[in-house]
């Protein structure tokens, strides 16, 4: 199949979070018949990671099957392709069903390519944390490409886009005890403590994004009590700041964690790795440019498979509107980095003795 054949395939499936049955059960057969071993792992019921391999590589190429629902607004149906000039439009195309296409597009030739895609991305990462279980699967794998874009909020991946490291994330609902009385003699401090506290975090890489703030009285009067749902993206040189204690301090109240299936994700780094040094190195002469490195400000499964210890590249294609309408991806680009993989697994040899990479500490997951 040609590679935008197989992305309006899979543009096509409908495999928003939580309903990936029948897109992992066309890929698992797509790669059957290119010769892979393949493993489907279930997750949940009738939700499977996808587990393939051929021949004996070094390399694994990663993404994840699952979008976001789509949201109103898009001009056109988002489960079918559409294209205009260079963009390819349809839900998934940036996120990323367009590096799916390339993987599975070089899968068809190749002799020695090992691949994960998971299940749940886009919720809690049930999926990755389900995989890393199987140690055995990673025996050998010397460095993970994610076809992730890797974005930040002033890039939006592409060719040539390396990102060595993503922001880790921890969700807390905190809860304030204000002095509540009758609207008319009452006065509202609350409204300054709420404004004086956003406006007085310390000077930080790691961000605090209020997701939610409720404050409701009953009849004529001031509140009793505000709550406020918070996301610490955690850069990953603040990894071991404590942040619990912060909050308590800063805001004057209680904390308490957003409850989850799976653990917060904790940040990491492989920025300066030899492995990926090397993926530079052949990348540069072969097409004859740089790549440009990045810290990725977002989370998702890369932060859970971090945790073997393997390297991690993130290195997608450039695209627009992710969990937006109207979500595309560059074809020249989809291209591009098709192209690159294709050199990456004609370079997957051995440049160490294959060993099981060590497990690091897994994050704490407060919630129960």
């Amino acid at each position: 199949m040609e590679l935008l054949e197989i992305l309006n395939r899979l543009i096509s499936i409908n495999s928003v979070s939580g309903q990936e049955k029948k897109i992992c059960l066309w890929i698992s057969k797509f790669l059957k018949r290119k010769g892979f071993a393949v493993e489907m792992q279930e997750v949940e019921n009738e939700r499977w990671n996808i587990l393939a391999r051929k021949g004996n590589p070094k390399i694994l190429f990663f993404g994840h099957v699952d979008t976001v629902p789509p949201v109103e607004f898009w001009r056109k149906n988002p489960f079918k392709m559409d294209i205009e000039g260079d963009k390819a439009f349809g839900l998934g195309t940036w996120d990323m069903k367009g590096s799916l296409a390339a993987i599975m597009f070089n899968a068809q030739h190749a002799e020695n390519m090992a691949i994960l895609f998971t299940v749940d991305e886009e919720e809690t990462s049930m999926g990755s944390w389900a995989v890393i279980e199987k140690k055995e699967f990673f025996r050998g794998i010397e460095l993970i490409i994610s076809g992730e874009a890797g974005n930040t909020p002033k890039t939006y991946g592409g060719f040539g886009h390396f990102t060595t490291g993503r922001h880790g994330v921890k969700d807390y609902e905190i809860t304030k005890r204000l002095e509540a009385g009758h609207a008319a003699t009452q006065d509202q401090e609350w409204v300054n403590w709420l404004c004086n506290s956003m406006k007085t975090f310390p000077e930080m890489k790691s961000k605090i994004v209020v997701r939610n703030f409720h404050a409701t009285s009953k009849g004529f009067s001031i509140p009793e009590k505000a709550e406020m749902d918070l996301d610490v993206i955690i850069h990953p040189s603040e990894k071991d700041f404590d942040f619990d204690s912060f909050l308590v301090n800063h805001f004057k109240t209680r904390k308490d964690y957003v409850k989850r299936k799976t653990s917060y994700l904790s940040p990491y780094s492989f920025e300066g790795h030899p492995q990926i040094l090397r993926i530079a190195d052949l990348f540069e002469k072969r097409f004859g440019k740089k790549p440009e490195y990045y810290l990725g400000t977002s989370n998702g499964d890369e932060n859970v498979l971090a945790t073997l210890g393997i390297p991690i590249l993130i290195s997608g294609m450039e695209g627009r509107n992710e969990h937006d309408a109207n979500e595309w991806v560059s074809i020249k680009c989809l291209k591009e980095v098709s192209s690159y993989y294709k050199m990456i697994i004609e370079n997957d040899v051995p440049t160490t003795e294959a060993v099981l990479a060590p497990e690091q500490d897994k994050p704490e997951n407060p919630a129960p």
